[in-house]
């Protein structure tokens, strides 16, 4: 029979205070009635290991990191950054948790070895690769008495870093205790033991197949404040060390004490800093990717995240750009001064402790990271690490790899320090996944992300020229009143004789004729043309979404003027040779349009951006403020009905759109009764219309009897350009 709830959460915590008094070697069975038993209550603790249901912001009263505590050798460009975990107290947590226990007797010798009797070997390694940052293991989760050896190894360690122009950053563990060597040097952290819904948490992770639970890493709540004194305490004996700085890992349990954890490490490191006179140290942590709690990363100078599954690359046919989505995505969520550092804790070929990147491999990471405005962070623990330190020539053609893109980074900083986006195109993101961001840079599409949660981060609003928003997203932040009316308040986009004030998207005026973009709109600038705004002067942010027609580049300042020119001496002309895709059949213009209009409109759409989860087919919202083009909306249109135009625009009427694009629009078909649907559409709107052949109809019929079409499937784009 089914135990209640509540006496569910009772046995299972009999059962682990059971557990905990007896040898966890000595229990494999009892191990498995626990494991079982939190099976009971669906594994409730282990959803809410992060607390992250809800969007956390730190309380206004927190410590806020600014700018000018991130030093010159610390800024994005200007650093080389590689994971020096190590020590006899790393290679007893490998021990003891899943992914190191694997790790040959070799591996963990030199891992226990690697910041006394390995360490001036890994530091000629170091200065080989041009690595000016790294970081150590100063404290995870033991009792200061087991760390002090670690510590005094260290002191040595990051002085002669220093010596060699390397900057040290010391990795805590905010939550992690093992608890036989805490509970017994340190008796006071037994009362610090982090529960949830009345059960204890240990520290878990999952890996492809399962999800694995360290029993010996207890878990520690940061909101008690005798367990935060008791971190800073270790902190602290950092700083003194000399580190530059302090990184917190096991980010886990309640957001709030986490929180206050990292405004008391800034205001003990301010503090410090005001004593000795040294650069105030750094202070970041492991948030991760998810926007609900990433507004914690306002407390911290660093952001890192080991976000990354993947190496990048073509694998089996198919392109990986997580990583490239993720780093636009982190960029989105964080301050434009913030250094990212990114890490894979998954590679192609395996677990990042077992398996060695090949060259290529190691170059492309460094290369992806760089280019999209983050650097590497990699982490050699285990196999590649031990293989460098035996100098097996695996590791050592993997680590010439990185001696020879770090070296390049060296010599071209300038290339890669304080980098500014020059992108125009903005795409809204919700989450860290979206289909959207991997077409467009699989086309190379030149965007940016703007994280839903956090639009007043990353490059401001007012930069873009274009923001793409999935349409689903859209409709559900309309009736939210979200982004959409949030862009046009802080773009000033307000309308003369409306109600309602900001234009918005979805709103349309009573009258039914679409209002003038001209009354009365305070339309942005990109300023002057410099570096920055070149690009997207000759390049059209509308036009980058769509790729252009054989035999033509995309469109310069130049070409468009003397397009104009053309235009303006040979008056309007049909379209079918300009446009691939009215190319495929005949395609006419019902009124005048100017060729600034005409390159707008029909510049070629790419295959790859109109299939089923991208751009036209999938659905998007695209604001633009680009000159004549305020909105433009492409939504999936099928006429299948005797009546589309008394039906279909009502809905489009309250679209308030400068170009819409729809598919699936007839023209002479039995079935919407001969009309040219286009025309008339676009004849209600008040728009002019521009119809691009998808296929020809060929009807099979009998008396009395109607068959399906046969059709010849070629492109699906028809355009209402706006008369203006």
């Amino acid at each position: 029979m089914a135990l209640p709830g509540a006496a569910r959460v009772a046995k299972v915590r009999h059962l682990i205070d059971a557990a905990s008094s007896s040898a966890w070697v000595d229990a494999p069975t009892l191990r498995v009635r626990i494991v079982r038993n939190i099976g009971l209550v669906g594994l409730v603790a282990t959803s809410l290991l992060l607390c992250s249901s809800q969007s956390f912001e730190p309380a206004p009263r927190m410590y806020r990191a600014k700018s000018q505590d991130v030093p010159p050798w610390a800024e994005q460009g200007n650093f080389r950054f590689i994971r020096l975990d190590g020590g006899r107290i790393e290679s007893w947590k490998a021990e003891r948790t899943w992914w190191g226990k694997k790790f040959s007797a070799e591996q963990k010798e030199v891992l226990t070895h690697i910041y006394d009797r390995d360490f001036e070997q890994m530091l000629g390694l170091l200065k080989q690769a041009e690595f000016n940052w790294i970081w150590v293991t100063w404290s995870s989760g033991w009792s200061l008495k087991d760390e002090d050896e670690n510590r005094e190894n260290l002191k040595k360690v990051i002085a002669r870093c220093h010596e060699n122009g390397i900057h040290v950053s010391a990795y805590l563990s905010a939550s992690n205790m093992f608890r036989k060597s805490a509970f017994r040097d340190d008796p006071e952290t037994k009362e610090y033991g982090l529960w949830m819904h009345g059960i204890p948490m240990f520290y878990a992770g999952p890996t492809k197949t399962e999800l694995h639970i360290s029993w010996k890493r207890r878990l520690a709540d940061a909101r008690k404040p005798g367990w935060r004194a008791y971190l800073l305490k270790k902190a602290e004996l950092a700083v003194d060390a000399g580190v530059d700085a302090i990184m917190w890992d096991n980010m886990i349990g309640y957001n709030e004490g986490l929180a206050q954890l990292l405004d008391d490490t800034q205001r003990m490191a301010k503090r410090k800093a005001q004593r000795t006179g040294r650069p105030k140290v750094m202070v970041y942590a492991n948030i991760h990717i998810p926007p609900d709690r990433f507004g914690m990363n306002d407390i911290n100078e660093v952001i890192w995240e080991e976000d990354g599954k993947d190496t990048p690359g073509v694998w089996n046919g198919k392109w990986q750009v997580d990583n490239a989505r993720k780093i636009k995505f982190l960029s989105g969520e964080k301050q434009p001064w913030q250094p990212l550092k990114y890490e894979d804790d998954l590679y192609h070929c395996g677990p990042r402790e077992r398996c060695i990147p090949s060259p290529a491999e190691q170059k492309l990471s460094i290369a992806e990271a760089y280019a999209f405005g983050a650097a590497t962070s990699r982490n050699i623990e285990g196999r590649f690490l031990s293989a460098l330190i035996k100098g097996e020539p695996e590791a050592q053609e993997a680590w010439k790899a990185i001696t020879q893109y770090n070296h390049f980074l060296v010599e071209h900083r300038e290339l890669y320090h304080r980098a500014a986006p020059v992108a125009r195109i903005a795409l809204i993101s919700a989450e860290p996944r979206n289909p959207l961001a991997d077409e467009f840079l699989k086309q190379s599409v030149f965007f940016e992300t703007k994280v839903l949660a956090h639009l007043d981060k990353g490059v401001p609003l007012d930069r873009f020229k274009v923001l793409v928003m999935p349409a689903d997203l859209a409709q559900a932040q309309r009736r939210a009143k979200g982004p959409v009316e949030y862009v046009h308040r802080r773009r000033g986009r307000h309308h003369q004789g409306r109600k309602g004030g900001a234009r918005n998207c979805g709103a349309r005026p009573s009258s039914g004729r679409r209002a003038s973009p001209q009354l009365g709109a305070a339309r942005l600038r990109a300023g002057p043309v410099d570096s920055e705004t070149r690009r997207s002067d000759t390049d059209p942010p509308l036009a980058q979404l769509r790729s252009p027609g054989p035999g033509r580049e995309r469109e310069s300042a130049a070409g468009l003027e003397r397009a104009g020119r053309s235009a303006r001496n040979q008056g309007p002309e049909p379209l079918g040779g300009e446009s691939p895709i009215a190319g495929r059949g005949p395609a006419s213009v019902r009124w005048p349009l100017s060729t600034r209009e005409r390159q707008r409109v029909h510049s070629a759409p790419d295959r790859a951006l109109y299939r089923g989860d991208s751009l036209g087919q999938g659905g998007a919202v695209v604001l633009s403020n680009s000159p004549r083009t305020s909105c433009v909306t492409a939504c999936s249109f099928h006429a299948a009905v005797p009546e589309p135009a008394s039906r279909t625009t009502d809905f489009l009427v309250g679209v308030n759109a400068d170009i819409l694009i729809l598919q699936d629009v007839d023209l002479n078909a039995r079935r919407t009764l001969r009309l040219n649907i286009a025309e008339t559409i676009a004849r209600k709107l008040e728009m002019n219309s521009v119809f691009g052949r998808e296929f020809q109809e060929l009807v099979r019929a009998l008396p009395g009897r109607y068959f399906p079409a046969d059709a010849n499937l070629e492109y699906d784009f028809e355009c209402f350009a706006s008369t203006g």
